[in-house]
């Protein structure tokens, strides 16, 4: 018996245009210079040299810049991802390699800050274990964003 032929059709897909790569690389690389700077540079540099009492002002008003950061970066990411697939100049592969990471960046950022963060408040003063484990949480899905967005560069750089 003859072996069977199968036929694939091909994703007809213009090549893409350089200028989306770029736009995507850099709000993956500000997004991710954010968290990387923040986490391993300014924190331990706050909690090294400030009093605990100032510390605590200081990161509330940090955490909602760094957040806002990371979640308009994201947003931005996937909107140049949706626009170049919605325009046949990305195949569907290429969207997924760069779009998912980054929609898991933006679930665990979103995770951290709307539920994790308001419960590490009331938790701060009389609940000293719960906050303890609720930080380490938040630290488990912040290295899980450095994880996924250097997923999403390797997505746009490599073919």
């Amino acid at each position: 018996m003859p072996p069977v032929a199968r036929v694939v059709k091909a994703e007809s897909v213009e090549e893409d245009p350089p200028v989306l790569r770029l736009l995507f690389v850099c709000a993956i690389s500000v997004w991710l210079g954010s968290v990387i700077c923040f986490s391993y540079v300014v924190l331990p540099a706050i909690h090294r040299e400030s009093a605990p009492g100032d510390v605590t002002q200081l990161l509330r008003r940090l955490f909602t810049r760094y957040y806002a950061t990371g979640t308009a970066c994201g947003f931005v990411a996937l909107a140049i991802v949706s626009l170049a697939r919605a325009g046949g100049a990305l195949p569907l592969g290429a969207a997924l390699r760069m779009g998912l990471p980054v929609a898991g960046g933006l679930v665990c950022s979103l995770v951290a800050q709307q539920i994790l963060l308001p419960r590490m408040r009331a938790a701060r003063a009389n609940q000293p274990a719960l906050y303890e484990r609720l930080h380490l949480i938040s630290a488990m899905l912040n290295s899980t964003v450095i994880a996924v967005l250097f997923l999403a560069l390797a997505g746009a750089v490599m073919r």
